[in-house]
């Protein structure tokens, strides 16, 4: 049987002695363009055409094939799931 990882929802990292701040701004800087600056929960990506439908990135590429005469243009957002708030984008 073999097992397929599409998301990890919470890691452990080891962090050397005496690296405790230099990982903590690392992680601090990636952490806040994955997670929402309300609520702290997780962000993920859609992406939304002119008539306001969201696509997942597979649903993206689904559509793409499907419908290859289409000149749709995207705009990708991110989503949190725990309070519904779309961003536009996440510095």
């Amino acid at each position: 049987m073999n097992i397929v990882i599409k998301r990890l929802d919470h890691i452990q990292i080891c962090i050397p002695i005496g690296a405790e701040d230099e990982a903590r701004d690392f992680y601090v800087i990636r952490r806040e363009r994955d997670y929402c600056p309300k609520c702290g929960g997780k962000l993920l990506d859609f992406y939304v055409d002119r008539n306001q439908r969201a696509f997942t990135d597979g649903e993206l590429e689904a559509f793409k094939v499907l419908h290859p005469e289409d000149r749709s243009t995207f705009q990708k957002v991110k989503y949190c799931r725990q309070c519904r708030k779309a961003y536009r984008s996440i510095h």
